[in-house]
């Protein structure tokens, strides 16, 4: 555990400034969505009928993971519900090939909550590889709104994630501002909680 906290002290320390622009970025996001900061106007806002896409929908959000099992455990410690009957899916290596460029079959699990859908996907021989780093490019992190902050990083650590005290941002007076905390799945993947500031 110790030599898993090191590591990611050191890629934080390699990535720092990114990461609290991207957690200022979400806590300001955050204040808006709280009610703390207005909403500032955006481009599509003003952009009439030039970008239609009412044919356009959230379908899922894909992670890949090393231990199948243990992230669902992850996520069902987090509230998300398991939706396809408690059995692993199978993506034959055919069609795995075609979606992800390999040769390898895949595993899958479907999780959601609040709408919104998580799919967990393993290789059927995936081999031990280094977990993301913060800065790299693609899916930063999942942000999840909390009712404390506290708390839910101890179930976070509880079931095999990080948290990173460092990151914790606050934001507004104790009893009315909200607080942010930078956190990772057990695989390195990143969480963003976002909690009330208590008095």
């Amino acid at each position: 555990m110790t030599a898993k906290i090191s590591r990611l002290t050191s890629d934080l320390k390699a990535s720092r400034r990114t990461l609290l622009e991207r957690l200022l970025w979400s806590a300001s996001s955050a204040g808006v969505a709280l009610g703390l900061a207005p909403r500032a106007a955006s481009a599509a806002d003003n952009a009439g009928d030039s970008h239609d896409s009412s044919g356009v929908s959230l379908s899922l959000i894909a992670l890949f993971v090393s231990d199948l099992d243990r992230s669902v455990t992850f996520y069902q410690a987090l509230g998300f519900e398991v939706t396809d009957g408690g059995k692993a899916g199978r993506m034959p290596s055919q069609l795995a090939g075609k979606l992800y460029q390999t040769g390898d079959g895949l595993s899958m699990r479907h999780l959601r909550k609040d709408g919104v859908q998580i799919e967990l996907l393993q290789y059927d021989t995936q081999g031990k590889s280094a977990k993301r780093a913060m800065n790299q490019l693609g899916l930063s992190h999942l942000s999840l709104r909390v009712d404390d902050v506290d708390r839910v990083s101890a179930i976070i650590q509880k079931n095999g994630g990080a948290v990173m005290d460092q990151t914790r941002i606050k934001i507004g007076a104790p009893g009315k501002g909200s607080q942010i905390m930078y956190c990772t799945d057990p695989d390195g993947s990143g969480l963003a909680i976002i909690g009330p500031l208590k008095a």
